[in-house]
């Protein structure tokens, strides 16, 4: 049943599956100061969160890399995105896992893992299909990375912290993995706008018209790589938006979070096809969302004066009709 619900929906949530103990476990291995212990929390990773989702699922799972972080993950998980960009119609069984340990908010597109472009004709209902989600520190939430989705950063119950567990390419044996492994073709992160798009995340009505763009573009199929930018085996692209990679260091107990930690040898995107993927995902964007801006603000002006001018005249004819009686 849960396999063909994650199959048909793209996505299922475990509800009260994680022991509160566990929870505080996960806690422990963030610090007051923004870092993490990697040492543990491989622990928890890969014996509770995993280890619930084999039991669920009959997997023995096994995963590429993962990411903690604590609310800074906002600059490119606020709006609607893919985890991993399909460059054909084959699916492969290539998953996300998260543990959030706070309550939090997302939204999801059900089924939308199917169809890497979504045609125009289609986007206004497949928009309008979103699905909010709430999950407690005690639930795991397993859907496919191709599916879109995106973290909700302005609700009540994450302004003060959002502590999530991300694990991506999440594969159902190591087998699996290993066969697909060199099929995904990794974008490494970009942190220049990281600072300014995190609190723009914060705030409703700053992010809303972003989100509809992202939407739009995460949906229309964006980051499909022209032939002569990949080889024929690959079938998936993994961005990992703006942020960087970290090195657990055996010897050190706490390093900075919100970065990538790589359990397998990644293929990388080279710099020079890069600059087409980021140019095509995330400037067009920009551009987008700065033209749309500008005309929203010039149609909101175009009102103001028509109104002012409807009120002028009608003072106008108001001291007419006084001065005629």
């Amino acid at each position: 049943m849960n396999y063909e619900q994650l199959e048909e929906e793209g996505y299922i949530i475990f509800k009260d599956v994680i022991d509160p103990k566990d929870v505080e476990y996960g806690l422990s291995c963030f610090s007051e100061d923004k870092k993490i212990n990697y040492h543990k929390m491989k622990n928890y990773i890969e014996n509770i969160m995993l280890g619930i989702v084999n039991k669920k699922m009959d997997w023995k799972c096994d995963y590429i890399k993962y990411r903690v972080s604590d609310k800074n993950n906002s600059a490119d998980a606020s709006t609607f995105h893919r985890d991993v960009i399909a460059q054909t119609e084959y699916r492969i069984p290539v998953f996300t896992c998260l543990s959030y340990l706070n309550p939090t908010v997302m939204e999801l597109i059900p089924g939308s893992h199917k169809n890497s472009a979504v045609p125009f004709s289609e986007l206004y209902r497949t928009y309008n299909s979103r699905k909010l989600i709430h999950i407690n520190p005690t639930d795991i939430l397993l859907f496919y990375g191709s599916m879109l989705h995106r973290g909700i950063f302005f609700h009540n119950q994450n302004k003060q912290s959002r502590k999530v567990i991300q694990v991506f390419e999440l594969f159902p044996t190591t087998d699996i993995l290993l066969r697909y492994k060199d099929n995904l073709l990794h974008v490494g992160g970009k942190e220049t706008y990281r600072e300014a798009i995190q609190k723009i995340s914060e705030y409703s009505s700053t992010i809303y018209l972003i989100n509809l763009l992202g939407y739009i573009n995460a949906a229309s199929g964006y980051g499909k790589l022209p032939d002569q930018y990949k080889d024929k085996n690959t079938l998936y692209l993994s961005s990992e938006g703006l942020c960087g990679r970290e090195t657990v260091d055996p010897n050190q107990t706490w390093q900075t979070q919100n970065k990538y930690i790589i359990k397998y040898d990644t293929k990388l995107l080279d710099k020079n096809h890069k600059k087409h993927f980021d140019y095509y995902c995330y400037n067009k964007k920009i551009y987008l969302t700065s033209f749309i801006g500008l005309l929203f603000i010039f149609i909101i002006i175009c009102l103001f004066l028509a109104l002012a001018k409807k009120m002028k005249n009608k003072l106008r004819k108001n001291s007419i009709s006084k001065w005629i009686h």
